[in-house]
C-alpha cells in the first residue's frame, strides 16, 4: 500500500495505492491507469482529522502502518531554481544548500527544512550545476509532524505539490525527454524531464479547465508561443535534447482538434497524449489537482 497526502491551509485529500485496484478514472490514448484504491477529501481537515479517523476505524490502521508522503500546496518558498555548490553527496549538498541559500530564500539555516532536486548534468553543457529547491520553515514542519504523529501517522517525506504532480504526469510517457501541461485551477503548470528530471518548469497564465478559454485562436496561439519559447530555451540555451512528447493533462477532455493543432504548430514530430479524469468526477469536484497532488505523493512510497 502507497499513501499520500495533497494538504492546504484547510483541505486535505488522501490516496491509497494498490498495485490489485481498480483504475481512477484516468485514461490514456495507451489505456494505461494508475491504480488507484480510493481517494478522501477533508475539509477545514486540523478540526475533522480526529472525527474522521475515529469514524472510518479501517482506513486509520492502514495510515498507521505505511509510512506517508506530504505534498504541500502552499510551501512558503515554492521550487526554485538555484545555483548548486559541489558536493560529495546528497546530505552534504543539502547542508551547503541550506547554508548558500538563507539569503535567497529569506530563511535561517536553523529554520530551513528544504527539498531540491538537480537538474540532468548535461545541462548547460556542464558549465554549471543548478536545481530546484522549495523550503518551508521548520515550526511549520514541525507543528505537521505533530498534528499527524498523535493519530500514531507517520510522515516520511514533505515536498512540493509541483514535484508531486510531475511524478503522477510522468508515469503516463517513457520517453527520454518529456514536457507535460497540467490543468490547474486557475492556470497550467508547464514542466519539461530530461531522463526523469525535472529540468524547465513555468506557471503559464492560461486555464485549461472548466473555461474553456482556448477556444480563442488568439489565446491558442499565445499558448503556443509560449511552448515553442520553452522548447526553445530548454533546448538551445540548456542545451538539452530535443523534446519529443508532451502529455495534456486535464480533468475534462481536450478536443482532438485542439489537442493537434497544438501539436502541429509547436513541432510536427511531437508525440502527444490527452489523459483525462472522467467528466462526471470532474464536474463534481474542483479540486482535481489536489487528487494529483496526493497521487504522486504516494508514488514516492515504496510499495
Amino acid at each position: 500500500m502507497q499513501i499520500g497526502i495533497s494538504l492546504s491551509s484547510q483541505q486535505l485529500d488522501l490516496c491509497l495505492l494498490s498495485p490489485n485496484s481498480p483504475d481512477a478514472g484516468i485514461s490514456s490514448p495507451t489505456g494505461q491507469s494508475p491504480p488507484v484504491a480510493s481517494y478522501f477529501s477533508l475539509p477545514d481537515w486540523r478540526h475533522n482529522l480526529g472525527h474522521f479517523l475515529r469514524n472510518n476505524r479501517a482506513l486509520k490502521r492502514q495510515l498507521q502502518k505505511h509510512p506517508l508522503c506530504l505534498s504541500l500546496s502552499d510551501p512558503l518558498v515554492p521550487p526554485t531554481l538555484i545555483d548548486l555548490p559541489k558536493a560529495e553527496n546528497d546530505e552534504q549538498l543539502r547542508n551547503l544548500i541550506i547554508y548558500h541559500s538563507q539569503e535567497l530564500l529569506a530563511l535561517e539555516a536553523q529554520d530551513m527544512v528544504l527539498d531540491f532536486t538537480a537538474l540532468p548534468k548535461e545541462a548547460w553543457r556542464g558549465q554549471k550545476t543548478q536545481g530546484f529547491v522549495c523550503a518551508e520553515h521548520r515550526d511549520r514542519v514541525q507543528q505537521l509532524w505533530q498534528d499527524f504523529s498523535q493519530h500514531g501517522i507517520e510522515l516520511k517525506w514533505i515536498e512540493s505539490l509541483e514535484f508531486s504532480l510531475g511524478r503522477f504526469a510522468r508515469q503516463f510517457s517513457h520517453h527520454q525527454t518529456q514536457a507535460h501541461l497540467i490543468a490547474l485551477e486557475q492556470h497550467l503548470l508547464l514542466q519539461i524531464y530530461h531522463q526523469n528530471q525535472l529540468s524547465l518548469q513555468r506557471h503559464l497564465n492560461f486555464n485549461l479547465g472548466f473555461q474553456h478559454s482556448l477556444a480563442s485562436q488568439h489565446l491558442l496561439d499565445a499558448l503556443i508561443l509560449e511552448l515553442q519559447r520553452s522548447f526553445d530555451f530548454f533546448e538551445h540555451h540548456m542545451a538539452l535534447s530535443e523534446v519529443t512528447a508532451m502529455s495534456f493533462i486535464s480533468p475534462i477532455p481536450l478536443s482532438p482538434h485542439l489537442a493537434d493543432q497544438l501539436a502541429d504548430q509547436i513541432r510536427p514530430r511531437l508525440n502527444t497524449q490527452v489523459l483525462t479524469t472522467d467528466q462526471e468526477s470532474a464536474q463534481q469536484s474542483k479540486d482535481w489537482w489536489r487528487q494529483w497532488a496526493a497521487q504522486g505523493a504516494a508514488m514516492r512510497v515504496s510499495p
